[in-house]
């Protein structure tokens, strides 16, 4: 698999996340709006993403929002259930649109090194939070070491 058909999957794969819940009857899980502050080793995260991975039960819900200058936010109708939710922090990769123009600028592939999260908030996460139907009460705040 060459390069650009790896980047292109890779990017893909990570924007795909569950559209909806409920049959529309407005019935379904409630989706709740959260925001707060990341912190590396002290300082401001940025150019990363949160993950919010949330249940209902039968339905298993993603919300993702980006990190910039160490604060996020992800409005209600694309937030996490309400309920428990396990938080993964991760570095941002480039979105596709930035990766083809990078490679017609430079004819090479561009630098996609991020920055590094430790598996315990990101793909091991042990990260957890209680999320409220009273968006007020959401704001979730973050200081990992590496």
């Amino acid at each position: 698999m060459n390069k650009l058909a790896y980047y292109t999957l890779m990017i893909l794969s990570i924007s795909i996340t569950t559209l909806g819940c409920g049959d529309g009857s407005g019935n379904g899980p409630v989706r709740v709006g959260v925001r707060g502050e990341v912190s590396l080793n002290g300082q401001p995260l940025d150019n990363a993403r949160i993950l919010f991975e949330s249940s209902d039960g039968q339905n298993s819900v993603k919300a993702v929002g980006s990190i910039v200058n160490g604060s996020y936010e992800i409005p209600s109708h694309s937030g996490p259930l309400v309920g428990t939710a396990r938080v993964k922090i991760q570095p941002e990769t480039l979105d596709l649109e930035e990766f083809v123009k990078a490679q017609e600028d430079s004819q090479s592939l561009p630098d996609v090194n991020t920055i590094s999260i430790p598996e315990e908030y990101n793909t091991a996460s042990t990260l957890e939070v209680k999320v409220l139907e009273d968006e007020s009460q959401n704001s979730f705040n973050f200081n990992i070491k590496s």
